[in-house]
């Protein structure tokens, strides 16, 4: 015992020591890296405790199933650098919805496995019908998931349907025969893909307005991400043409906001522009914005206890369990939803939450779903609810499982599309 804590204390001391160590366990399962660190943090000099704690959060949310629970008996500052790093990892975990999902392909297999692979990979479901049987040879290196979705579908002359009726996946169908290169007409953001698919020349005969070109504009998301709305400020839309110029959309300063209903993957767009001239064979180049309230990771919450109000917080939202009373044949539970920040528009838009997954475990361990809900409150950054269920037993023998996203992310995307050839 004396010649392993003596080992440590040198470690904690003689930077060159602490590397060495640092290095190992590096190689160690992540479980012992952080008993490793966990123990650093607690009985090391101060910037030992440092170091273990930003190593930690370095590791990664993966981390988060092997921090010890916080209890009574921990030194505070312990305590506080647990709430530190947890905090942080949730964040994280909860912004990483947001990065485009990657995946590779090598092989010749029919395209209908080719599919499931890419979901295995991704998150992202697809969904086709009508496929050809026989097997295909596909090569793709790594690659994020829209540009190599793109090269896929022009090499099997497939295309998505965004009025596709499945919720949670996208609707892939045959191309239709004049259809050009899906890869070569779309600009990529994250999970985002946007591509003008229309320009529409008019001229209202009744008016003394210049004639006007509408660009039908749209964009997709990886169905995996889902936004709660999308926003256009118009005042960021622009199209150059060959000489260079400039031209600004007409539609001034409104911001069209479009709320994501279930079972959508794309929204479209009329974004309008002064008329080029009829000289004018094409823009170089068209760009724009959006502004998206998109839901992060999920995060779960467990309530064992429903004889008492609790709370639980993670990441930046706060779960407050309050009630479960009996309200005629059923029982009506309270449950209160509260993110840190506050949000344009949320108030507006919660078809989202509504999805999110709540159940009760009776004494059999068997879920039971609720009956329905009722909204009680909702503001810029909160909601309440009340769940129906029909239970069997007393409430107290039941516990409550709900799920929501960690965060709800803003986000802001600035694109430039590549050339649009004109009427």
């Amino acid at each position: 015992m004396i010649v392993i804590v003596l080992a440590a204390s040198l470690a904690a001391t003689h930077p060159r020591a602490a590397a060495a160590q640092d290095d190992s366990a590096t190689k160690a399962p992540l479980s012992d890296q952080v008993d490793r660190l966990v123990r650093q943090m607690a009985q090391g000099s101060r910037a030992s405790r440092d170091r273990a704690e930003k190593q930690l959060i370095e590791l990664g949310p993966d981390v988060l199933v092997y921090l010890p629970p916080i209890d009574r008996q921990m030194p505070e500052e312990l305590k506080v650098r647990l709430r530190r790093i947890t905090s942080a990892l949730e964040d994280r975990l909860a912004e990483s919805v947001w990065k485009a999902r990657r995946f590779s392909l090598s092989g010749k297999r029919p395209i209908a496995e080719w599919l499931k692979e890419i979901e295995k990979q991704t998150g992202n479901r697809l969904v086709a019908e009508d496929l050809p049987s026989g097997p295909v040879a596909v090569e793709l290196p790594e690659t994020d998931f829209w540009p190599g979705l793109d090269r896929l579908l022009d090499q099997w002359q497939l295309d998505v349907d965004i009025y596709g009726a499945h919720v949670g996946a996208l609707t892939l169908g045959r191309r239709l025969p004049d259809r050009l290169s899906r890869a070569k007409r779309a600009a990529y953001a994250g999970p985002l893909r946007i591509e003008a698919t229309r320009v529409q020349l008019s001229r209202d005969l009744r008016a003394a307005r210049p004639a006007t070109a509408l660009v039908e504009l749209e964009l997709a998301w990886e169905p995996r991400v889902a936004p709660i709305a999308v926003e256009f400020p118009m005042s960021e839309f622009y199209a150059v043409d060959g000489a260079g110029e400039r031209h600004e959309s007409t539609a001034g300063g409104a911001t069209p906001t479009f709320p994501v209903r279930p079972g959508m993957s794309a929204v479209t767009l009329a974004i309008p522009f002064p008329a080029p001239d009829r000289s004018v064979k094409r823009w170089t180049r068209m760009g724009g914005a959006c502004r998206l309230l998109v839901p992060g990771e999920l995060a779960e919450f467990e309530f064992t206890d429903l004889s008492k109000p609790s709370v639980q917080k993670k990441a930046s939202v706060q779960v407050r369990y309050q009630k479960i009373v009996q309200n005629g044949d059923v029982w009506e539970l309270r449950l209160d939803l509260e993110y840190d920040e506050t949000f344009t528009g949320l108030d507006s838009h919660r078809g989202w939450v509504e999805d999110n997954p709540i159940y009760l475990i009776g004494p059999d361990g068997k879920k039971l779903e609720p009956l329905g809900l009722e909204l009680t409150q909702q503001t810029r950054h909160a909601m309440g609810f009340a769940f129906l269920f029909d239970l069997k037993d007393e409430p107290a023998r039941y516990k409550l499982f709900y799920a929501t996203p960690a965060k709800i992310l803003e986000k802001e995307v600035k694109f430039e599309l590549p050339e649009i050839l004109l009427p």
